[in-house]
């Protein structure tokens, strides 16, 4: 085991360097621990702090959880990888939960009308059969019918669902759905909180006022469907049939990446929680049973950090342990340590790699069984405002890489627009260049004519894509055999799973190969039926579309005018916008939003429109 493996694993006595600390208190988190309101402004997170999220790391580095530790050590080395690491894990942290201020997951998905027995699981998804793989069997929650709880937070967006519930079916006999366009709240009244017994006569239809089910409700209300329940979308993948009731399903995403599942809460409570603390085990919090209150995660006034610590958890047992021996052979210590030595903030390469994990399970941008990842640049660019924040290149300017960067397989035909092979013939395409070609060891496609106009000047794909394209005038080298990408003039558009969530952001709760945690939309079903890595929005997470979100009652129909805004899940076409400076066209950009949501040029660099967006209401 590797020096830096002993510190993650807790071999080795991890410590918090003070400089690490330090850092940390004088932070600029303005940019970092923000979220974005239904008017679409943004502002601080009220739900994520930074003194919780300080406490948290102090927590998971001298203390950890079982033998999981964060990053630590004493060196100036080991500050940087530390910082390094934390970095990564809230540039995940930022696209998934805090830029929505979600703390439990939001009810998103809208195929199956905004029915309440999505809490069982969203597009596909069983949350109660996210059971842990063989070995660790005996660490799972066991499901209780009798539990009840709703959840603390929820989607803000004008009509938005109200909050995640469960309770036995004797107590809610039949799942409600959320009617965005039932009924009215005037603003100018001060609805009280309705809880308790008030709480579940709404829900069953037997009370008659319905705003203040949420603080800043706008419109909408639970309503009955004909019949039996409301019906949340099959999960066969878990051999469970269609849910209409929210008896037992009390296992929905929670926390800064969201924790999913009977596995994940299990782990928790048996290696910090009161489990621990009966056997004999150390535990951080022994006065909580994560599986008898899975809420303490959001509603712990005793323990604010609860929130954070269960990401970092997940992200210390399943990111920076990621195995090395499976076909991707990711190094998480090697690409760490030489993207740190490296200084380069433009290189994406690591970051996009911890991307796929968090998001699809491994590390690839479009090779996981689960799908391509969730708006990766947008991860990459959360990565670097964190790096920012906390100084880096730590000692101000990019450091020579004194070693070769890991290679990392990225799987079955991926198209991630990163290079993670050896570059074919001569260097960079500058104007010193004379014959600029495409790359062919490249995992993006392109051609030698798309190349051609790089050394003239062009900082428009495919010239600002690392390695794409490279100066033929040296001698030329064969270049080594790989899987290349359809070859196009225009990038490849992967499709993407079919089961996506129709909006942006929701957490993902995926089903490939290890204990999950329900990022919020995202739910591409695998064969595999133990407890996926993770879950996210949008197309994999559990996080209501908030800036997605009409703010009107009225959604957009597509029809007539350009709706505008973002290429995103939400757009059913889109155009490139007139008089762009790279010269896209609208084929161009089609491949920008809805299904496929491609990441790399031209969706990524702002040149790019919604025409017609889809309407998201059922």
């Amino acid at each position: 085991m590797s020096g830096l493996v002993a510190f993650l694993t807790g071999s080795s006595v991890a410590q918090m360097n003070p400089d690490v600390l330090q850092t940390l208190n004088n932070a600029d988190w303005s940019d970092i621990l923000k979220s974005q309101s239904p008017d679409l402004t943004w502002g601080p997170s009220q739900v994520y702090k930074s003194p919780d999220l300080i406490q948290a790391v102090e927590k998971m580095t001298d203390t950890g959880i079982g033998e999981y530790k964060l990053l630590g050590g004493m060196s100036d080395a080991e500050a940087n990888y530390a910082l390094v690491n934390l970095a990564a894990f809230l540039a995940q942290s930022m696209h998934e939960t805090i830029q929505y201020d979600a703390c439990d997951e939001n009810n998103w998905d809208s195929t199956s009308g905004y029915t309440s027995a999505n809490a069982c699981g969203q597009l596909g998804q069983s949350y109660q059969d996210y059971k842990c793989p063989a070995g660790e069997e005996h660490m799972a929650c066991e499901v209780d019918p009798e539990m009840e709880m709703v959840a603390s937070t929820n989607a803000k967006w004008y009509g938005a669902p109200g909050p995640m519930f469960c309770a036995p079916k004797s107590k809610v006999p039949k799942a409600p759905r959320w009617d965005h366009s039932m009924g009215w709240c005037d603003p100018q009244v001060d609805y009280p909180p309705i809880k308790g017994d008030d709480f579940w006569a709404v829900v069953n239809g037997t009370a008659s006022e319905t705003c203040g089910v949420y603080e800043g409700q706008k419109a909408g209300g639970w309503t009955q469907c004909s019949g039996a329940g409301c019906a949340n979308a099959e999960a066969p993948v878990f051999g469970q049939p269609a849910r209409t009731d929210v008896e037992g399903c009390c296992w929905w995403g929670r926390g800064v990446i969201q924790t999913t599942g009977v596995c994940n809460f299990g782990k928790l409570n048996y290696y910090a929680g009161a489990r621990a603390a009966r056997e004999g085990r150390d535990a951080l919090f022994a006065n909580v049973d994560f599986c008898k209150r899975p809420d303490s995660i959001c509603n712990s006034t005793e323990h604010p950090d609860l929130k954070w610590i269960a990401g970092l958890f997940f992200y210390s047992k399943e990111v920076q342990l990621y195995p090395t021996d499976d076909q991707y052979g990711f190094d998480y210590e090697k690409e760490l340590q030489y993207f740190t030595d490296a200084g380069n903030i433009k290189d994406t390469s690591f970051i996009d790699k911890v991307s796929g994990i968090v998001n699809r399970g491994c590390p690839s941008l479009n090779g996981c069984p689960a799908g391509p990842t969730h708006e990766a640049h947008k991860r990459a660019e959360n990565f670097q405002s964190v790096l920012r924040a906390f100084g880096y290149p730590f000692d101000g300017t990019p450091l020579p890489p004194t070693t070769q960067s890991p290679v990392t397989s990225q799987g079955q035909g991926t198209t991630n627009g990163q290079n993670n092979g050896p570059i074919v013939n001569g260097g960079e395409c500058n104007s010193s260049c004379q014959n600029c070609v495409y790359n062919t060891s490249h995992t993006q496609a392109a051609t030698d004519a798309d190349c051609h106009a790089c050394p003239g000047g062009q900082t428009w794909w495919p010239c600002n894509v690392q390695d794409l394209c490279v100066c033929a005038d040296q001698s030329e080298t064969e270049a080594p055999v790989t899987t290349e990408a359809p070859v196009t003039t225009e990038a490849p558009t992967t499709e993407a799973p079919t089961t996506e969530a129709p909006t942006t952001a929701a957490p993902t709760t995926e089903a490939p190969t290890t204990a999950p945690t329900t990022e919020a939309p995202t739910t591409e079903a695998t064969t595999n039926t133990t407890t996926p890595k993770y879950t996210t929005i949008d197309c994999n997470t559990t996080q209501a579309p908030t800036t997605e979100a009409p703010t009107t009652q009225q959604p957009s129909t597509g029809s007539g005018d350009i709706a505008g805004g973002d290429c995103d899940a939400s757009c059913a076409d889109c155009m490139a916008i007139p008089g762009n400076s790279q010269a896209a066209i609208d084929s161009h950009c089609k491949p920008c939003g809805g299904d496929t949501m491609q990441s790399w040029w031209p969706c990524s660099d702002n040149i790019c429109q919604c025409k017609t967006r889809r309407n998201v209401f059922v």
